[in-house]
């Protein structure tokens, strides 16, 4: 099957700098590495369906260090495929939507960097 793989240069066309909520466009299969990163302005993220993958670091460059202000994520059924530290920076989560038969260890484990957040299983956040 043929990857889409969402870029940094994606993400520069679609996120504004008054672009609190996105939605990734649902053609893509793949978030790459570093493509999110720096968009301080996002305060909330919809991963679509069709999206099975999110390599490491997609939150993150050094050149954006501590820069993400994501407290709100969503996260669909397809996505299964996590890169190591692929949410590494998204330090300001408060609320992540998962689908309903999502691992509970594997969330623990993607996000235990934020203990504070909360897990909402089988809850979609609109």
């Amino acid at each position: 099957m043929l990857e889409r793989v969402f870029t940094r240069e994606d993400a520069k066309s679609i996120i504004r700098t008054n672009s609190e909520k996105v939605k990734l466009p649902a053609d893509f299969t793949v978030i790459g590495r570093g493509a999110l990163a720096g968009f301080s302005q996002m305060k909330e993220l919809i991963i679509p369906e069709g999206v099975r993958r999110i390599e490491s670091h997609a939150f993150f460059m050094r050149s954006f260090k501590d820069a993400s202000n994501l407290e709100k994520l969503t996260i669909p059924a397809s996505l299964t495929d996590f890169g190591q530290w692929c949410f590494f920076g998204c330090n300001r989560l408060t609320t992540i939507a998962l689908p309903e038969d999502f691992p509970e260890q594997k969330a623990l484990e993607l996000f235990s960097h934020v203990p504070e957040a909360t897990l909402n299983f089988g809850k979609q956040l609109l």
